[in-house]
């Protein structure tokens, strides 16, 4: 347990390098930025920090959840905590390589929208956090409707059921 974080980072570093590994070749910006390449970048700035706000706010409703005692949790349900917790961390993580992409390409002069480097960092921001979410929604099914309670808020076992 205490070597996951150590793992996790290894992961991340190794995904940085693969992710942008990119010898992509672009638009030659001679030292200038049009209107239009400003206004493009400037868009991806804002729908990066849309998405990690979303991530964030999404990791604060769980530690708003996770203040229960674990006793009152399902497994079921500590898993699916988990899951939004880690799909949230990895969006934020996309977030910043897909804005690393874009700084890398404009230290280098170019302009490429399209080189997979900025493409999938930006995809995968957006899709770890729609699963972020979609976690999220089974999580609070799960807590709110599905999972029978006693007046204390435990879980209450169904009969021959493990909970």
């Amino acid at each position: 347990m205490i070597c996951t974080p150590l793992l996790l980072a290894g992961l991340f570093v190794w995904m940085e390098l693969s992710v942008l590994d990119d010898t992509t070749e672009g638009r030659r910006l001679g030292g200038q930025l049009n209107e239009v390449i400003k206004q493009a970048i400037a868009i991806e700035l804002e729908v990066s920090k849309l998405f990690t706000a979303s991530a964030l706010a999404v990791i604060g409703v769980v530690a708003y959840y996770l203040k229960e005692r674990r006793t009152e949790w399902t497994d079921a349900e500590f898993i699916c905590a988990a899951a939004v917790l880690v799909s949230a961390v990895f969006s934020i993580f996309f977030g910043h390589l897909w804005m690393v992409a874009v700084r890398n390409q404009l230290a280098a002069d170019i302009h490429n929208p399209y080189s997979p480097s900025r493409v999938w960092s930006e995809r995968l921001q957006y899709l770890t956090l729609l699963l972020s979410l979609s976690w999220f929604s089974l999580l609070v099914f799960r807590r709110e409707f599905v999972a029978p309670r006693s007046a204390s808020g435990a879980p209450v076992p169904s009969a021959g059921a493990s909970v």
